[in-house]
């Protein structure tokens, strides 16, 4: 989607507008259908051109500057950020790391609800009082354990995931599908 920047004769800028705002602003005036390409420096209509600050919006607030006229295009500019404070640094930090506890939740209780894992809890504590267990209480036996040890490894996994972000930095875990990691995959 296009974006513009219109320029009026007294060297004010309006931007960033969308074509309906051009379309409003000049409403005698015909434009094409699609806007995508179009500008009219006669009419101080400019195409503008929208830039990543040059410091993550993660660790600094960017300040932006007046864009600057190049081919024809305003291309968006940016002046040096100010530093976030590191508590709020650290605390968007936290919040990442939480989505990481999240998604280990929700894999667990999509296999396991509670209400199951209360039971094979309590099955295990029954079985453990009986004695001699059959063939098929000890079978029931192995198949909880293999319950816990697939929850467990999914616990591990999550601790390895935030080591890893941890290691990373926030910039780059912040923007980590922290679903399609591969170390789920237990």
């Amino acid at each position: 989607m296009s974006t513009f920047l219109v320029k009026y004769s007294d060297d004010t800028m309006e931007y960033p507008l969308a074509a309906i705002n051009i379309r409003k602003r000049y409403p005698n005036t015909s434009f094409p259908k699609v806007m995508s390409d179009y500008s009219n420096p006669d009419m101080g209509i400019y195409q503008f051109v929208r830039t990543d600050p040059p410091e993550s919006r993660l660790t600094h607030d960017p300040v932006e500057d007046l864009p600057r006229l190049e081919d024809g295009k305003y291309i968006q500019q940016w002046k040096a950020g100010k530093p976030k404070p590191q508590e709020e640094i650290e605390k968007q930090f936290e919040m990442t790391l939480v989505r990481v506890k999240q998604h280990a939740s929700d894999l667990i209780l999509a296999k396991y609800p509670d209400w199951k894992q209360r039971n094979m809890t309590m099955r295990v504590v029954t079985l453990n009082a009986t004695s001699p267990l059959t063939d098929e209480e000890q079978a029931e036996l192995v198949e909880i354990s293999v319950a816990w040890d697939w929850i467990d490894a999914i616990r591990a996994a999550s601790d390895t995931l935030e080591q890893e972000m941890k290691a990373m930095g926030l910039a780059d875990a912040v923007v980590l599908n922290v679903r399609e990691w591969s170390g789920w995959q237990v």
